[in-house]
């Protein structure tokens, strides 16, 4: 090949595969800009640093623990919108938490604790009272966080422990479940009220309201919830959008315990009887009442005749007292009771000849003997007064 050939070769692009071979000069001039775009980037994270330093000139904040928290890659002007400016004012501006957490400030701004936290509107002011020191915010998940869920109570418990409910939550399955068995998905605070969007519980919207509680609860106890709604008349009524239990009626709120342990078990005849009074009277004048009424925890409570989540009407095939299942259920205590022993009623009023012909008479027999003898003593005993009185008199 000719020297000729050679240059016009050398001086010319060539393509391989449809691609350009790009001569030295424009290589050059790339590389030029590449090391030009590292120092501007070079410059402006001096000048971002330097701007840091220089609040820190003024402003006395630790450092180390700012490198810790979640919002360590904000520079100062970051939240404190101006504080930048060469016209830097002199006291501090607001942290502007909204311009970032623009849904979450929305929650917030309709919740319970805004009109306290919050009472001008300004919604930044209300942040650094559950989370800290906004320069040593940790992640929400993080344990030392004050809204973690293992600090949630004692944040909480700072506004709320007048009336003894943190206290109550301590003593509580849940608490236990959390901070000594170590199960991190057992409930805290926000898992049931909610976070930033917390309501009245008497308020429909919230959480905890009669309306959202069964709900709630399910979230944790589903398959509770759906027996509970599709099987029991509590259920049923709830659903219906009836006034009838839900949960915290029978397990509390707070205070809930192990539904098997000893002390709640011996309560739920009494929480029952808050609203089946007449049913509660009449079982604790049975054996039944009477023996755990002197704490014998394997005598039958409501729940074990009527089940705790699918009690229906007695004339539903499908509960647990109707007479097609009574052999199952009184079985489970009786098992080798006769088939006359399901004639045994539990509820039975001995005042109310309906209940029980036999038993009334002998209820009517013994009332009258027990009132005929004792107004017999009180007329002998008055009439012996009176004549001792007579012969002391003379």
């Amino acid at each position: 090949m000719s020297k000729a050939v050679r240059s016009k070769q050398e001086a010319t692009p060539t393509g391989v595969g449809g691609s350009v071979v790009l001569s030295r000069d424009h290589a050059s001039v790339g590389r030029a800009i590449r090391i030009g775009l590292m120092w501007v980037g070079f410059v402006l994270a001096g000048f971002v640093a330097a701007s840091a330093q220089d609040c820190l000139e003024c402003h006395d904040v630790e450092v180390e623990p700012m490198a810790e928290s979640v919002h360590s890659f904000l520079d100062c002007a970051d939240c404190h919108v101006g504080a930048d400016s060469q016209d830097h004012p002199d006291v501090v501006p607001q942290m502007a938490c909204v311009d970032c957490h623009e849904q979450t400030a929305a929650q917030f701004g309709a919740s319970v604790h805004a009109a306290e936290l919050a009472p001008e509107g300004d919604l930044n002011r209300g942040c650094s009272s559950c989370h800290g020191d906004p320069h040593l915010f940790p992640a929400a998940a993080d344990a030392a966080s004050p809204v973690s869920p293992l600090q949630q109570f004692q944040s909480c418990g700072e506004c709320h422990n007048a009336s003894g409910l943190v206290d109550r939550y301590l003593g509580s399955i849940h608490a236990r479940a959390l901070l000594v068995s170590g199960l991190i998905e057992a409930p805290a605070c926000s898992d049931c009220h909610g976070s930033h969007g917390i309501e009245r519980p008497a308020e429909d919207a919230s959480s905890v309201s009669r309306a959202r509680q069964p709900e709630t609860c399910g979230s944790c106890h589903r398959f509770l919830f759906d027996t509970w709604q599709a099987k029991s008349a509590h259920g049923l009524a709830w659903k219906a959008g009836e006034n009838g239990p839900v949960c915290s009626d029978c397990h509390q709120s707070h205070a809930v315990q192990m539904a098997t342990n000893a002390s709640q078990r011996l309560k739920f005849p009494e929480q029952c009887g808050d609203c089946h009074g007449e049913r509660y009277a009449t079982y604790r004048d049975t054996f039944h009442g009477q023996a755990t009424n002197l704490g014998f925890l394997t005598t039958a409570i409501c729940s074990d005749c009527h089940t705790p989540h699918q009690n229906v009407a007695a004339e539903d095939p499908q509960s647990s007292i109707h007479p097609t299942r009574l052999v199952e259920t009184c079985g489970a205590c009786h098992p080798d009771a006769p088939a006359a022993f399901l004639a045994y009623n539990p509820h039975i009023d001995p005042s109310q000849r309906e209940d029980g012909g036999p038993v009334y008479f002998v209820w009517l027999f013994m009332t009258s003997l027990l009132i005929g003898v004792f107004g017999a003593f009180a007329v002998h005993d008055g009439l012996w007064l009176q004549r001792s009185l007579v012969g002391m008199a003379r």
